[in-house]
């Protein structure tokens, strides 16, 4: 992925606010832009996207998911949970933490980690997951990963100023197939992705930001275009467990901050199963694995619990291969998940 130009932009100091409340809080006032503003063309939402409680407000949630296409839930993750995840990660990011563009990530706790196993199939998050994939009966399991912007990682080593966008990252859409763009109905994404912040996240710190609406276009360009007047970019802050579900079609990004604030995230992915069918008569299969390096652990394929099973049961041709060999170490060993650790890491 190309890197933007290295500029040194003036970051605007801002304070952390607090997201609106879906059960009618007052709204904090929008914070400044602080960062790179070639990530996008600057067409930033005037206040936070409302926020649910999943569970309480179940229906108002999903509603506003199908609307925009991505919802933000309060609480997903406990405090005593945040915790746990946070002294977990701990020991991943010393141990196994690959340097991808623009973060730090490890690729496959669930490997190596059995007591994040817990942490995949969340009652707080799960019931709208499902819902939004067409019922319980449908969502399967594709990937859980960690990912880490350090403090400073953005930040020369001479101690100047970062130039706002060093690890910058474009908006994008994830995985989807080209059906969206003209199937009737629009149905079912084709998968979807959760994203659980795992430290409190704000104007100064990387953050996620999605384009609403966005899922039945290809480019920014095309959103932009397209949807005229609605367009936006919005960035999302809050607190330590907090999450954002979306349809993984919605065009996204990692917004930098001011490069020396950090933040930390768990990311699950999941993919439509099933077969469905359109209002046109088109049928859609179920959604093909996105992912040719992932490998499921043999705890978690051959759970005692079927319905597990049948959760964890799209493998890729690795996975395929792996159970093949009995789950043989030399052969997992062999497929590319790590990286080099970046410089500013190597000097922690």
């Amino acid at each position: 992925m190309a890197q933007p130009q290295r500029r040194r932009l003036a970051a605007t100091a801002a304070h952390l606010t607090k997201s609106p409340r879906a059960d009618g809080a007052a709204a904090a006032p929008p914070a400044p832009f602080v960062g790179n503003t070639e990530q996008g063309f600057g067409i930033r939402a005037t206040a936070q996207p409302p926020v649910f409680d999943p569970l309480m407000q179940h229906a108002e949630a999903f509603q506003f998911y199908q609307e925009h296409r991505y919802v933000v839930v309060h609480q997903a993750l406990n405090a005593e949970e945040v915790r746990e995840m946070n002294e977990i990660a701990d020991t991943g990011w010393l141990l196994d933490y690959a340097h991808v563009p623009s973060e730090l990530m490890v690729f496959y706790p669930l490997l190596d980690y059995p007591a994040v196993d817990k942490f995949i199939k969340l009652p707080s998050t799960m019931p709208l997951i499902s819902q939004m994939l067409g019922g319980w009966e449908n969502v399967r399991f594709q990937e859980f990963n960690w990912r880490y912007y350090p403090e400073n990682y953005g930040a020369p080593s001479d101690g100047s100023p970062p130039p706002a966008g060093s690890f910058g990252m474009r908006f994008h859409p994830d995985a989807s197939l080209p059906d969206r763009f003209a199937r009737q109905p629009y149905g079912c994404p084709d998968y979807v992705s959760a994203f659980y912040y795992l430290t409190d996240t704000h104007p100064r710190s990387p953050s996620f930001c999605v384009v609403p609406k966005s899922t039945r276009f290809r480019t920014l360009e095309e959103a932009r275009d397209g949807l005229g007047d609605d367009y936006q970019e919005t960035p999302i802050y809050g607190p330590a467990g907090t999450a954002i579900l979306v349809d993984t079609a919605i065009i996204h990004t990692r917004l930098d901050g001011d490069g020396k604030a950090g933040r930390r995230i768990m990311h699950h992915a999941y993919a439509r199963g099933g077969w469905a069918q359109n209002d046109d008569g088109g049928w859609r299969a179920p959604s093909p694995v996105n992912n040719p390096n992932n490998l499921f652990p043999q705890r978690l394929v051959e759970h005692h619990d079927p319905e597990f099973r049948r959760f964890m049961c799209q493998w890729s041709a690795t996975q395929c291969e792996w159970v093949a060999s009995g789950y043989d170490e030399e052969y997992r060993n062999q497929r590319p998940t790590k990286g080099s650790p970046h410089p500013a890491q190597a000097r922690r």
